[in-house]
């Protein structure tokens, strides 16, 4: 009796065991039992019966990652790894009985076909492009790596993923681009014509089969659907290089397909409306030019297929070659000039300023007196194409002044630029500086005046030009450059000098609009070109101006009576850039170098 006593209090013990087991449950459901999906989270938890009520859980993961865990729950995410087992495990401690340690988990297959590879399929189909014919297409199937053996989820099979080329559609259903099916095949048809290109299909768990939607993908398997893709290429005749000037001779043009198609149906010709169309044939076209730049525009063909398609060429730019006025640059007396380009025309041959150079009917371009300037030649042509110009220089310049200013412990000497190949060169009592600016400083003592010889020469291959003018300089602590006049002999300049003290206000300079001008009241007489305050007033007055651009094309004269002190000049139509002023009071002449902007 009591042997049997014994045996069911055992009995009773294992029973009460059992009722105590803790076990780990899925909160989410998945299409296939026993799997779960990669890279979502997976709700999990785990039971406390008596004796694990009040145990602390610590949650882990084999091929996965806890994201979260909250006593008995745990949220998991899975690795994307083919074949893979992913196990989750709740670890109890901290009971104050004999339950610390112990653990519970659940183990699932990890759906997967991530970078799965295919077996053996027909990587390409041959289609003539001028049928319509429908292709099939078919690649192995793809089941997902660990299913369908033994004690295993049920055998899982991907879903497929196609992305079909242009002018492709699926048979049936019309779809293009890329699209899903259940089936590892599918049969498509030419929109028109059978264009090549690849069709490319890959295995996927998202949006189909087990939904696992943020599954990776397979590798991706490439069916190659080969044929002739016509290309059509436009060219001219051999030995055409371009349009030039009034040229009118007819080109023609070819169109060229890089394959024979027997699908051929028309040419259509597009050509700028300068050409006149003189004939055509299937694949030709000639043109008549008109011998002007608008001749430089697109040409090109479209090619239309009986089976519906049309494909256009590329666009051929016929190149336009002006013509160009060949010749020297700089004109001292006369130089010759041709026209390249126009071989055969005869040209009209001016010059934009006939009081500096002239050119006859041969291009031969001879100076006026001792005139200097820029001059525009232009050869007309005897038909519609613009005329051709060139720009050239003539003689050296036909004034010539600078500036001297004490600056920075030093004195500041410029003058205007001007064209033809002109280089200048200062001379500050007898050291050379080359430039059409230049900075020099004197050796200077405090409380000394030292004489200062300044001279500027300008030189082209043409002649050479030279002004000179004395200073004097009273150094530091207050330096003061002071204008004492021309030197002896007048340097062999043409034109007063630019000076530093005037007779007359020049303002504002610079100017946009109106420049006024008025004799300055009580003037001294250090230097001899600027009367004194005791000259006579008739002398001290405004008789007249006249303002010239650097050129020397003037463009503006006033005469004044003898008594104006003030004038004033509207400069509103000139362009902006540098002008010479010349005010004259009759036996005196002063230039002022005057900025419009």
């Amino acid at each position: 009796m009591k042997t049997k006593i014994y045996l069911f209090t055992v009995s009773l013990t294992c029973f009460w065991l059992n009722l105590n087991a803790q076990t780990v449950t899925k909160n989410n459901n998945f299409p296939v039992s026993g799997t779960i999906c990669p890279n979502e989270n997976t709700s999990y938890e785990v039971s406390r019966p008596t004796g694990f009520t009040g145990c602390q859980i610590t949650w882990s993961a084999t091929n996965g990652k806890v994201e979260s865990q909250n006593g008995a729950t745990a949220t998991i995410k899975w690795n994307d790894t083919p074949g893979a087992t992913g196990t989750v495990t709740a670890t109890f401690s901290n009971c104050g009985n004999s339950n610390d340690g112990k653990t519970a988990s659940k183990s699932e297959l990890i759906l997967s076909v991530k970078n799965q590879s295919w077996g053996s399929y027909g990587t390409s189909v041959n289609v003539d492009y001028c049928t319509k014919a429908q292709v099939y297409l078919s690649v192995p199937r793809m089941f997902v790596q660990g299913t369908g053996g033994i004690a295993q989820p049920p055998q899982v099979e991907v879903a497929y993923a196609w992305t079909l080329p242009s002018g492709w559609k699926e048979v049936g259903t019309g779809r293009t681009g890329f699209f899903g099916t259940s089936t590892n095949f599918i049969a498509i048809e030419p929109i028109d014509c059978s264009k090549p290109g690849n069709v490319t299909v890959y295995g996927t768990l998202v949006g189909a089969g087990p939904f696992c939607n943020s599954a990776e993908k397979s590798a991706t398997a490439t069916i190659s659907l080969n044929g002739a893709n016509p290309v059509v290429t436009v060219g001219p005749q051999p030995g055409f290089n371009g349009i030039t000037a009034c040229y009118t001779t007819p080109v023609t043009f070819t169109a060229t397909l890089n394959a024979a198609l027997g699908c051929v149906n028309s040419y259509n010709w597009t050509f700028p409306p300068s050409w006149t169309e003189i004939s055509s044939t299937p694949n030709t076209i000639t043109l008549q030019p008109s011998g002007t730049p608008a001749d430089a525009g697109n040409i090109r063909a479209t090619v239309s297929f009986a089976c519906g398609s049309s494909i256009q060429s590329a666009n051929y730019v016929p190149p336009y070659i002006p013509p160009v006025i060949t010749g020297p640059n700089l004109v001292c007396d006369s130089e010759s000039y041709a026209i390249q380009n126009a071989d055969g025309l005869t040209v009209t041959w001016s010059s934009s300023n006939t009081n500096i150079a002239t050119v006859n009917s041969s291009g031969v371009v001879t100076r006026v007196g001792n005139a200097s300037g820029e001059v525009i030649i232009t050869a007309t042509l005897p038909c519609a194409a613009p005329p051709a110009t060139k720009a050239v220089w003539v003689g050296l310049t036909q004034y010539l002044y600078f500036s001297a200013s004490y600056q920075s412990q030093g004195i500041m000497l410029s003058t205007p630029y001007v064209g033809g190949g002109v280089t200048a060169q200062w001379s500050v009592n007898g050291m050379l500086h080359a430039g059409f600016d230049a900075f020099v400083q004197p050796q200077c003592i405090d409380y000394t005046n030292i004489p200062l010889e300044i001279s500027l020469t300008v030189a082209n291959q043409c002649e050479s030009k030279t002004v000179c003018t004395q200073y004097m300089l009273k150094c530091p602590p207050s330096p003061v450059l002071t204008n004492m006049g021309s030197c002896e002999g007048g340097g062999g300049g043409e034109e007063p000098e630019f000076h530093e003290e005037y007779q007359y206000s020049v303002s504002p300079n610079p100017a946009n609009r109106i420049v006024s001008i008025a004799v300055i009241p009580g003037l001294g007489s250090h230097k001899t070109s600027v009367p004194s305050a005791s000259t006579p007033e008739n002398i001290r007055t405004i008789q007249s101006v006249v303002l010239t651009d650097m050129n020397g094309q003037v463009k503006y004269t006033r005469e004044f009576s003898s008594v104006t002190k003030q004038a004033e000049l509207d400069v509103s139509g000139l362009k902006k850039g540098v002008y010479v002023l010349k005010i004259s009071s009759g036996k005196n002449v002063e230039i002022h170098r005057v900025v419009i902007k």
